[in-house]
């Protein structure tokens, strides 16, 4: 192409004639005429004898010494290059960049599929990569076979769609696929991803390689050959000038086209540049990490995602050994999606993010799994990022029958292909979220498509100041947070932030400054004050599922607050139950009530209050004993005849409230001290409550949760 280009500006002996020449004493006039071609661009660098200052000052007038010959008035670029074609070699070149990958691929009959996300782009590579072959073979000896005999089939479809032209498509590409294989062809399909791979494909498929996304080295490549006349660039300068690689990825090929048109590599570099800020489509991030305020649990597995991530960038850690998908769960207003965000913002990558309901607005199944699709392309295009799915929760078991089973199996199973291509991306960081992870189909959140699962809880005292401080800014200088921390225990960071903004909107309606007045009074309006015998019975209360637990050998509570609205335990659940260690869970449940009993000779209704309240709790759990886990009086798994057992299970619950009732008669001394502590501290930390109960033996796992 480059040749083409030359021959109009490379003068020649207009009386040489081949004719006259004689081969046996004469150089080849081919080889005269490539060598003529050639020179152009194998000039030797105008930078080579000028000095360094004279250098900067060419470069700061958007010339580049590097790519200009010596003793000339600039270059001649290439006018109109078909950058389309250039640009699908550089990456040719970059998937083939192995030597004994380029051997594989290029071996007889070799049968190799190239996945790319995106459909316009498969389109625009199966259009220009048979060129590319084209040229490969011409340049290639007669003897040499290396890029000759190529088909390139594409499916030009996405894989989740099954009716109508679609299916006709697939195939049709199936069929061209047979075809070339049987003829002895070496093939380059071209699919969205491996799901598109028949039984058959899969058989003959001898490598999975993926497309690699365009990138400033590769533009560069390309711009030796366009805007320079000696083969060499001022590179450090332009890749200073490039946009990032991932705003290079996403750009049109339109914008490129055009900053080629630009006379010299650096104007070619400052145009892609401003080409980006103009098409960016997903802003960076502007909160991180250090915006926000996490539990420290949640904030360690976090920082080593961080640390991995810049590790894999520096080329230290391979990505097979990041663990690069989590599972945020936990009530709502915790600031799961804002965590999503800082994470991205601190690993300066785009966030593209989406839910279950912003994808089904689109309408039936088909388009409801195209609108995901176009999200994870996006990320898949721009990775490094993070993808972000909210609403985990709506793609619900599909073994459960409802009007909408069908419709459910098809989302699910679509969802479950997009988390495999992301899971396989290198630089993609996958995050989902649910206030209700229970009722997510398990196959989706299995380690390999979310690795770990993070509880995005109420904030800890400590964080409450924390957000407190942060959202407050200079304001919080002077005043005493201690007592409003201490009311807000419960509150979930959106809550936090309200109470603020309430304080700010006081302190403007008064046209005043913001004092601890205005402060107060917000906290009252969004979380009233608890009154004080009311926390005293609630202290009292937790006491008791603290001692039952002790007393039975459950597993060390892990944490123990006075909320504004009531109050908790968090003791860890054995990841295999007996029947003796259920019956105990069921105790410590009951322990709360029990408690009541023994210090104030009566519970009053907080034990049934609420979702997830200690008598929902310890029902289902001793439903479970009986019906599901076989350790009753029936073998038979029966999870739907609970309340057909109500009888049953009130003999099991009320038998362990009287054993809880007795083991905390003989200890209400040490209920009480616990129940003073709780008053004091209002949250006790797992070290805490140990020095707090006698020594017991310790069991590991999970956590589960008994409210009042």
């Amino acid at each position: 192409m480059w040749h083409r280009e030359r021959t109009r500006l490379v003068p020649l002996d207009p009386k040489l004639e081949f004719d006259d020449i004689d081969v046996e004493d004469t150089p080849d006039p081919l080889d005269e005429l490539e060598r003529a071609l050639n020179a152009p661009y194998n000039a030797k660098p105008a930078a080579s004898s000028m000095p360094q200052d004279a250098i900067d000052a060419a470069v700061a007038a958007d010339r580049d010494p590097w790519a200009e010959a010596i003793n000339s008035d600039g270059i001649s670029f290439l006018h109109h290059p078909p950058i389309a074609k250039m640009l699908t070699a550089a990456r040719f070149a970059a998937l083939l960049s192995d030597a004994g990958l380029l051997s594989d691929v290029t071996t007889p009959r070799a049968f190799t599929m190239i996945t790319i996300a995106d459909r316009f782009e498969r389109k625009a590579v199966w259009k220009n990569l048979g060129n590319v072959l084209q040229r490969l073979a011409d340049i290639s000896a007669d003897s040499d076979d290396t890029w000759r005999d190529f088909k390139t089939p594409v499916l030009a479809v996405e894989p989740h769609h099954n009716k109508g032209r679609s299916a006709s498509q697939r195939e049709d590409f199936e069929d061209a696929v047979e075809a070339a294989v049987k003829n002895g062809h070496k093939v380059l399909a071209l699919t969205p991803d491996t799901s598109s791979m028949s039984p058959l494909m899969r058989a003959m498929c001898g490598q999975v390689l993926s497309w690699p996304a365009l990138s400033g080295q590769m533009l560069i490549a390309v711009l030796r050959a366009t805007h320079s006349a000696t083969g060499e660039l001022s590179e450090d300068t332009i890749a200073n000038l490039l946009p990032p690689d991932n705003d290079i990825a996403a750009l049109p090929l339109t914008a490129i086209e055009g900053a080629f048109l630009e006379e010299t590599a650096l104007k070619v570099a400052q145009a892609l540049a401003t080409a980006a800020k103009r098409f960016q489509t997903v802003p960076p991030a502007t909160t991180t990490l250090e915006d926000i305020v996490l539990n420290a649990n949640t904030r360690a597995p976090i920082d080593r995602l961080v640390a991995d991530m810049a590790a894999w960038k520096a080329g230290q850690l391979v990505w097979v050994e990041v663990s690069p998908s989590i599972l945020f769960f936990g009530p709502p207003g915790n600031g799961k999606t804002l965590l999503a965000s800082a994470l991205a913002g601190s690993l300066n990558i785009p966030l593209i993010a989406t839910s279950y309901s912003d994808c089904q607005k689109h309408g039936h199944q088909g388009d409801m799994l195209n609108a995901l699709s176009e999200k994870v392309n996006a990320a898949i295009s721009a990775a490094p990022a993070v993808f972000f799915l909210d609403e985990l929760d709506s793609f619900t078991h599909r073994d459960r029958p409802n009007r909408r089973s069908d419709y459910i199996v098809g989302v699910v199973n679509g969802l479950l292909e997009h988390l495999t291509r992301l899971n396989e991306t290198p630089g993609v960081i996958v995050l989902g979220a649910t206030n209700y992870p229970d009722m997510i189909d398990p196959a989706v959140t299995r380690p390999g498509r979310f690795d770990l699962n993070i509880e995005i809880s109420t904030p800890h005292r400590h964080s409450i100041q924390k957000i407190l401080e942060l959202a407050l800014g200079e304001d919080a200088q002077g005043m005493d947070l201690a007592r409003i921390t201490d009311q807000l225990l419960g509150s979930s960071g959106a809550q936090i932030a309200a109470l603020v903004r309430e304080a700010r909107g006081l302190a403007r309606a008064e046209q005043s400054t913001l004092s601890q007045q205005h402060l107060e009074a917000a906290a009252s309006r969004v979380c009233p004050v608890v009154e004080k015998d009311l926390i005293w019975r609630i202290a009292i209360h937790e006491a008791g599922h603290l001692v039952i637990a002790n007393a039975l050998g459950l597993p060390p509570a892990e944490r123990a607050a006075i909320t504004n609205t009531g109050g908790f335990v968090d003791i860890p659940t054995p990841m295999l139950e007996s029947a003796q260690s259920a019956k105990n869970r069921i105790a410590a449940l009951l322990g709360g009530r029990a408690a009541e009993h023994v210090i104030f000779g009566e519970a009053l209704n907080g034990s049934g209050l609420g979702t997830n309240s200690d008598l929902e709790l310890a029902t289902k759990l001793a439903g479970q004993m009986i019906l599901e886990w076989g350790l009753g009086e029936q073998l038979v798994f029966t999870p739907a005849r609970i309340k057909d057992r109500t009888n049953h299970l009130d003999k099991i619950l009320k038998h362990a409230e009287r054993s809880a009732i007795q083991i905390l008669t003989a200890r209400k001394e040490l209920i009480s001290n616990i129940a003073v502590a709780l008053c004091e501290e209002r949250e006790l930390s797992a070290q805490q409550i140990r020095r707090l109960l006698p020594p017991t033996q310790r069991l590991g796992a999970a956590r589960s949760r008994s409210q009042l």
